[in-house]
């Protein structure tokens, strides 16, 4: 089985995520036969409301064979370094039980998604049903439900009382995903699985081979205009790119203004632009929007006059080019010829 992808300070620490290293697993296998769960992981036990700074960073039992009734939270295994994390309910140890992991965003860009999956194992048969419940949270006491990570109880038969270290059956959780997420730089983020066992015939339920992927946004994007200069005829509508090169870690909202500087005047040679809003969404990129400038068609023919835009924005977002010149080229032609095509003059004039 593959190890753990994390740090080893104890306490509080984190797991782990970055962009670099995304991927974090466990197996439990390095607690041999011992009951101190891996740094980051935690059991909360016996309580339907747990948090993880109530948690617990052991378990109360360890077992590798043998017919255990004792009721607790278990370190399970077929040998001293073959390993299971779960639990076992009695009559004086109630369900449900909470195993739980913390992880650290420290990569350079925001988590968007989660791609989680595991496997369930049974130690002991017996005639109570068994179940888990997968949970998700960003301050490890408020937790979502997240159904695709959950075993019901029919994936558990019941049966005589029967124990078997092999194990004896394993229960693969495909890897489900958690999405929609926002989860910035030193942000953290927590996963739940909820034992639930009953009374004094509990079957003996343990969680391994855990594989936690995180999904990274790019690099920070640029936002700009997409040239930082254009033209168009007298008459016509000037589109103006905006370009961003790719996906933002969140809505990143442009504002563009006429600046007021350019030698066309407002109103008279194009129709007044009012300060224009883009909002970028998180999604495929590149992508490109567009403001529009009406130009006046004039009978007068002139020299080419311009308008001089600027963009501001907010959100997570690089710069890049914030300034755009506009040309207007006149589309009247100047003729040149007498101004009447008579005169008269009197003569010795």
């Amino acid at each position: 089985m593959l190890g753990l992808l994390l740090n080893s300070v104890t306490g509080w620490a984190q797991i782990n995520l970055s962009n670099a290293a995304p991927t974090a697993t466990q197996n439990f296998d390095g607690m041999n036969a011992t009951l101190t769960l891996p740094a980051s992981w935690r059991m909360h036990a016996s309580t339907a409301a747990p948090t993880y700074a109530g948690a617990s960073g052991s378990v109360t039992q360890q077992a590798s064979s043998g017919s255990p009734v004792t009721g607790g939270t278990y370190n399970w295994g077929t040998s001293g370094t073959e390993r299971a994390v779960g639990a076992l309910t009695s009559s004086g140890f109630a369900s449900p039980n909470s195993l739980m992991a913390f992880f650290s965003n420290t990569g350079t860009t925001n988590i968007t998604s989660i791609s989680v999956a595991y496997q369930a194992e049974r130690y002991r048969v017996n005639t109570a049903a068994a179940s888990v419940q997968f949970f998700y949270s960003t301050d490890g006491s408020a937790w979502s439900p997240i159904t695709a990570g959950d075993i019901a109880a029919a994936s558990f038969p019941t049966g005589a009382n029967v124990y078997n270290f092999s194990p004896g059956l394993t229960v693969p959780v495909s890897a489900f995903s958690i999405t929609s997420l926002a989860i910035i730089p030193t942000g953290s983020f927590y996963l739940r699985w909820n034992i639930n066992t009953t009374g004094s015939n509990s079957q003996g339920i343990g969680i391994d081979d855990v594989s936690v992927t995180a999904t990274f946004v790019g690099a920070t994007p640029t936002v700009g205009f997409a040239a930082a200069s254009s033209s168009v005829v007298e008459g016509g509508t000037a589109s103006i790119g905006v370009t961003m090169n790719s996906s933002p870690a969140s809505n990143v909202v442009v504002t563009v203004v006429d600046a007021g500087t350019g030698t066309a005047t407002s109103g008279t040679d194009y129709t007044t632009f009012s300060s224009t809003q883009l909002t970028f969404t998180p999604g495929s990129y590149p992508q490109t929007q567009n403001v529009s400038i009406a130009t006046t068609d004039d009978p007068n023919a002139e020299a080419s006059e311009t308008v001089n835009l600027t963009l501001s924005h907010t959100g997570p977002a690089n710069a890049g080019t914030v300034g755009h010149a506009l040309t207007i080229t006149d589309n009247d032609t100047p003729t040149v010829g007498f101004a009447a095509s008579t005169s008269s003059v009197t003569e010795g004039a």
